[in-house]
This record gives C-alpha cells, structure tokens and sequence, in this order.
C-alpha cells in the first residue's frame, strides 16, 4: 500500500510542478512589488529542487550540487531583504541570482536527462518537458535581472531605487522572458545595449530549438512505442496424446 503510493506521487511530481509554476505566473502581476513574490519564488525553487533531485537517482552528484547550489541562493537571498546595505544594487542580490542560475541549470540538465532517458512517453515525461520550458525562461529572467542589477541602462525600465525594486523587477523580468521564448515580443519592454538584446535573441532561439527537438522526440517516441510488438500472452501448453 505504501508503495503504491508512493508510486502515485511520483507519477505526479511534474505535473504538479508544472500547475506550480502556472499559478506563479498568474498571480504575479497581482502581487508585483509585495514581498510575498519572494517567498513565493523561493517555494517553487524548492519544489523544482525536490522533484529534480527524485529524477537525478542516476546522478548522485548532481543532487548535491543542486542542494549547495539551493542553500547559497536561499541564504544570500534572505540576507538580502533581512540586512539590506546601502545602495540600490547590491552584491548579495547579483550574486544569489547567479546561484539560482545555476541552480535551475542543473535541475534542467537532471530533467531533460530524465526525458530522454525514459524509455516510452508517459504523462510524466510530458509534463516534465514542459517544466523543462518553464525553467528555462526563468533562467533567462533571472540573467535578465542581474543584467539590469548590474546596469540600469540594459532595459527600458524606470524602476525606482527603493526595497521593492526586486519585486517589480522580478515581474517584469518573467514577464519579458515568457512573451521572448515564445517569440511573441510586443515591445512594451525593449533590451538597449547590445548584450542584452543578443541574450534576447539567444533565448528566442533556444526556445524555438527546444519545441522543435521535444515535438520531434516526442513522434518518434510515440510512432516507436505504436510499432512495437505487442507480446502475446502465455498460456499453458496443452498436453498432446502420445500414440502408443
């Protein structure tokens, strides 16, 4: 019994996730500049971090990466809202942000090796490709933020200088990287200096590449599993008379 549900919860571990990070998206712009968008962020962080270290069994050390990885975002972050120095930009803030990078780095590669692993196409991999899509447009977010924690001038932004700077910055930032995956762009936010904007044409490509290779191995998997032999159930064999 225990493990049966143990089993169940696993089949649902990306699936939830991915509802996860659904809701995310569509309560940030309700909770723009309050300080719950971080605990918020951290949560789902923690969430990807679980469901990615019950996919890396085959990848011990990555585990503890993502866990060290994890730890040193999360504490650099806090240190950050619970002392906050002088300055609008500070170095806690960059360099928490490269370390969720990372981070998310490594819960993609413990995914998509999880996906292309698995030897048929289940509602698990599914969904833990579509996670997979989600936490690349949050890795580009996330440089977006500390390109602009770094300079100013990188994007169209007037933000203020003010505590709840990161958390409008936060909203913008996934916001521009969601609508630049999917190549959508509608101007509103604009990179100015040439890195930005060639990162932004790095994470159209990707995002592109990404649909292209996940939709053909998704086919292949499927036109894979339709032809392969179904095998035929065993039955005893029956006993023939033997012919004196």
């Amino acid at each position: 019994m225990q493990r049966n549900l143990i089993a169940w919860f696993r089949s649902l571990r990306f699936l939830q996730l991915a509802v996860f990070i659904l809701l995310f998206l569509l309560i940030l712009p309700f909770i723009g500049g309050h300080p719950y968008i971080s605990f918020i962020f951290q949560l789902l962080l923690l969430n990807a971090l679980l469901v990615s270290l019950s996919a890396s069994d085959r990848l011990p050390r990555l585990r503890w990466v993502l866990v060290a990885l994890w730890t040193a975002g999360m504490v650099l972050l806090s240190k950050y809202h619970l002392f906050p120095g002088p300055g609008p930009h500070r170095l806690e803030l960059v360099m928490a942000g490269s370390f969720y990078l990372l981070f998310l780095v490594g819960c993609i590669a413990a995914i998509l090796t999880y996906v292309f692993r698995s030897p048929r196409v289940t509602l698990d991999t599914i969904f833990a490709a579509v996670v997979a899509y989600f936490l690349i447009s949050i890795i580009f977010a996330t440089f977006y933020s500390i390109l602009y924690s770094l300079n100013p001038a990188s994007f169209n932004l007037s933000l203020t200088n003010t505590p709840e700077e990161l958390h409008f910055l936060t909203t913008d930032m996934v916001y521009f990287s969601l609508s630049t995956i999917v190549g959508v762009g509608f101007g509103d936010i604009l990179p100015l200096l040439p890195f930005s904007r060639m990162v932004a044409v790095v994470e159209a490509v990707v995002g592109h590449f990404y649909m292209a290779v996940l939709i053909g191995w998704l086919v292949g998997m499927f036109i894979s599993q339709a032809l392969r032999p179904v095998p035929e159930p065993t039955t005893p064999e029956s006993l023939s008379p033997t012919d004196d």
